[in-house]
């Protein structure tokens, strides 16, 4: 009789436990689906002049590209008025990276908020708070959540490819009054407190310097004259590396009217 209690007793609490452990999945699932609404419904402000697919390789300097990759129109004038911190749109052609970019006052804000303010488990893609909101510094720092879904910057960490690198090096920062096209440079590693978060130099020298030991640590090959670069931006996201940080760099190329 003892053991029929205990036998009872036991097949109660996995239940309980089987139960529990259900419902805290549904909610994790709920959570990214509602963020994923909310990612969607950025997208419905963006104009792609073409069909973009994810992960096809762009043209390499080896090769003549048909055309360059157009960047999508952004109806800016409907998302600031759902935000005002929406500051620019960032796409990266032939990934799944293509999102609002907010400029917040502080760097919190936006880690669990969406583009609309809602709470989202994704946050946003979200420009440092100490940065320039025009791009200017020499320096520009842009992070975004590692999502399991790879959403956001889930997929940065396809950049340690070289292949992958090498067909995906053009990213494009579109704002109300002009696009900026980068290139990328270099894929690390790193921590959360390194030089690399760095916005502003002490002279050419100082930054020629950073880009050096940038292209030194890169797990691609860099492709860049370190004297001739001026401004560049650095994505930053989470890993679960002991390094606990993957950054991409792309140093400036370009602005198109």
């Amino acid at each position: 009789m003892k053991r029929e209690r205990i036998r009872k007793v036991l097949l109660i609490l996995l239940l309980l436990i089987f139960i529990g452990s259900a419902a805290i999945l549904a909610g994790y699932i709920k959570q990214y689906m509602d963020a994923r609404a909310r990612n969607d419904q950025a997208q419905a402000f963006v104009h792609m002049q073409t069909e973009p697919q994810a992960d096809e390789p762009e043209q390499t300097e080896a090769d003549v590209p048909a055309a360059p990759p157009v960047p999508p129109e952004v109806d800016f004038a409907s998302l600031q008025k759902i935000n005002s911190d929406i500051c620019a749109w960032l796409w990266m052609p032939g990934t799944q990276i293509t999102y609002p970019i907010l400029h917040g006052s502080n760097n919190e804000r936006y880690l669990d908020t969406a583009f609309n303010g809602e709470h989202s488990v994704s946050g946003s893609i979200f420009m440092d708070a100490r940065n320039n909101g025009d791009f200017s510094d020499e320096n520009t720092i842009i992070y975004g959540h590692n999502m399991k879904d790879h959403s956001m910057f889930g997929t940065l960490k396809k950049y340690r490819d070289q292949a992958f690198a090498d067909g995906h090096r053009l990213v494009y920062i579109i704002t109300p009054e002009k696009t900026l096209v980068y290139r990328v440079f270099a894929v690390y590693d790193t921590q959360a407190v390194d030089q690399c978060y760095t916005r502003s130099f002490d002279g050419a020298q100082a930054r020629t310097a950073e880009i050096e030991r940038a292209a030194r640590r890169s797990n691609i090959t860099p492709e860049v004259e370190p004297a001739q670069v001026e401004r560049y931006i650095t994505l930053s996201t989470c890993t679960v590396s002991d390094a606990n940080r993957l950054v991409l760099q792309a140093y400036f190329l370009e602005e198109q009217e």
